[in-house]
């Protein structure tokens, strides 16, 4: 039981945007202008719903606004991620990198309202998809 707790201690430390940390410490001169995520959980199953009736169209419209969301705000995050690698004080209040940067986004981005509907009413098994695509 020690090993496992151990392993997730591990893998919650180096997870997501943590990696970009050690990153941005290998090479300081790099200048680090865009941060871009997914600000909502998008339904995957609509992607892959084995026919061609996928509906992609709004989660494309998500990451276009997710990403102009960040280009307005260029080297914001990465300046903050700079703090945090130079702060002991901030590495003692966020012991975990990846939470200090999700609470830093949160911060300043906020949680985006979109007006854009994710549901895909597409279902792998509706038998005229399937005898369609035979």
């Amino acid at each position: 039981m020690d090993n496992w707790n151990r392993f997730l201690e591990i893998k919650q430390y180096y997870q997501g945007s943590s990696n970009l940390l050690e990153v941005m410490a290998a090479f300081p001169k790099v200048n680090f202008r865009h941060y871009i995520w997914p600000t909502q959980a998008l339904p995957i199953m609509s992607v892959l719903d084995g026919t061609n009736a996928t509906c992609t169209w709004p989660m494309q419209e998500i990451g276009r606004l997710d990403a102009q969301a960040a280009l307005d705000k260029e080297g914001v995050i990465f300046s903050k991620m700079q703090e945090y690698l130079d702060s002991e004080d901030l590495k003692r209040q966020w012991p975990r990198p990846a939470e200090y940067i999700d609470f830093v986004r949160n911060n300043i981005f906020g949680q985006p309202n979109y007006d854009i509907d994710i549901s895909c009413n597409v279902s792998l098994f509706e038998p005229e998809k399937i005898e369609q695509t035979v």
